[in-house]
């Protein structure tokens, strides 16, 4: 699961602006960021926090798993302006969904090794957090984890050193 995380990371680093710099200011694994993101520690915006949910495992033969794997994105942008129809500042309002869009572009058929490409499944909005608004994109993907295989097979390979002096004639 490292792995994939490493990838995932590394893949939205690659989300750049026009004068292609990283829009993302900050990628991490989820842990209720945005439930202390005022109080305790000031996120900077927009970020995207990763969280894996429950794996379901089934067994493909000996040290080989199939998990289908639901992965969360939980993407907070900083949101002060009014998007109501005829706001002065509607566009500024409506420039949030841009991000989501790109975000959705980025992951959509997405694919890392061992698994197949990402599929979006649903998307939800959380706005409990002030001026900050939270689109939670979830993704669904099956990944074949052979390490035990991996393991288990590299277990057989042994090899004894000859520690025996050999006296040629």
């Amino acid at each position: 699961m490292k792995a994939i995380i490493q990838a995932v990371f590394t893949h939205l680093q690659g989300i750049i602006d026009v004068n292609n710099q990283p829009i993302l200011k900050r990628i991490d694994l989820y842990n209720n960021q945005f439930d202390t993101y005022e109080k305790d520690h000031p996120l900077p915006l927009p970020a995207v926090f990763v969280e894996i949910m429950p794996i379901a495992w089934a067994r493909i033969k000996r040290g080989v798993q199939m998990g289908k794997v639901n992965i969360r994105f939980h993407l907070g942008q900083e949101l002060y302006s009014d998007s109501f129809h005829g706001s002065p500042s509607q566009s500024r309002a409506l420039e949030v969904l841009d991000l989501v869009q790109k975000l959705y572009l980025a992951l959509q058929n997405y694919q890392i090794p061992d698994c197949s490409p990402f599929e979006r499944v649903q998307t939800t909005t959380d706005t409990q957090y002030g001026n900050c608004i939270v689109h939670i994109l979830e993704y669904t993907f099956e990944y074949n984890d052979s390490t035990k295989a991996i393991q288990e097979d590299s277990q057989y390979i042994k090899v004894t050193p000859d520690l025996e002096p050999h006296i040629e004639e």
